[in-house]
This record gives C-alpha cells, sequence and structure tokens, in this order.
C-alpha cells in the first residue's frame, strides 16, 4: 500500500525544484554605474525662428527642474549643471506647420542612481518663450521642480 504522505512529499520536492530551474533562467537586470565627472555648466539655445506655436517636452530623470519665462527671442533657453557624463541633456528639435517640437531629454535615462545620491548633480534651469503658445509636457521621476509659467 502507498503512503499518500510521501507521494505528496515527492511531488512538492519536484515542483520546488523545478520552480527553482525556472528561476535561475530569468535574467536579473544590472544596474551599470553612473560616470561621475567635473561639474559641467552649459547652456544650449533654441531659437524662436518662424514658430507660431510650440510643443515642448521635458524628460528629466532626477534631481532639480526649474521653468520660467523668456523675452529675449529664444524659444527655449536651457541651462543645465550635471557631474554624471551619462546625463548630458540632448535637444531635439523639429517643425511642422509652424509648431516647433522641441524635446529636451536627459542622456541614458534609464540609468537610475543608487547609493549615494548627494554626490550626483543634475539641475535643470529652462527658460520658455514668453507670449508663445504652447504645450508644455514634463516627465520627471525623482526631485524638485519649481514652475514658474505666468507671461
Amino acid at each position: 500500500m502507498k503512503d499518500p504522505g510521501r507521494s505528496v512529499g515527492s511531488l512538492v520536492a519536484i515542483v520546488v525544484c523545478a520552480l527553482f530551474l525556472a528561476g535561475c533562467m530569468i535574467p536579473i537586470p544590472t544596474v551599470q554605474p553612473l560616470t561621475v565627472i567635473e561639474p559641467v555648466d552649459e547652456v544650449q539655445v533654441v531659437p524662436q525662428s518662424d514658430a507660431e506655436r510650440a510643443q515642448v517636452r521635458l524628460r528629466l530623470l532626477s534631481r532639480e527642474l526649474t521653468v520660467r519665462s523668456t523675452t529675449d527671442g529664444s524659444l527655449l533657453i536651457g541651462r543645465f549643471h550635471y557631474n554624471v557624463k551619462e546625463w548630458a541633456p540632448k535637444i531635439s528639435r523639429e517643425a511642422s506647420d509652424g509648431v516647433a517640437l522641441v524635446t529636451v531629454s536627459q542622456g541614458v535615462g534609464s540609468w537610475i542612481p543608487l547609493g549615494k545620491h548627494e554626490e550626483y548633480t543634475n539641475t535643470w534651469d529652462v527658460a520658455l518663450a514668453e507670449g508663445m503658445p504652447l504645450d508644455l509636457g514634463i516627465d520627471m521621476g525623482t526631485g524638485a521642480a519649481t514652475l514658474d509659467l505666468t507671461g
């Protein structure tokens, strides 16, 4: 006569082994270290050109963002201060039917800082054309944002 407790125990052992082996096949994402560099201060300007409207997207993973207006005739003036090589901001601009499509994105946005956050610097000060109709979209991970959209 078979012992039912023994059959259940064997079945449980087989299931546990199968789950363990299946777990060994699941890829575990790796976190690559960020490259800390000497602080960089840079200014990037997007001229207004003949655009009547603008769609602006700001994509910032981490740290500080300030958005305000400017009257200097530019569509966008970005002042960037960072000390992580992979976070160098990139600006793309397209135009379509009098609408400027501008995206400012933080480089390699999937690299999330782990551990000592205080050693990383990433501050964006973005000034947008005063009086120009625009759609503004902001994608931001962690950090603080100050938005002054008057004008």
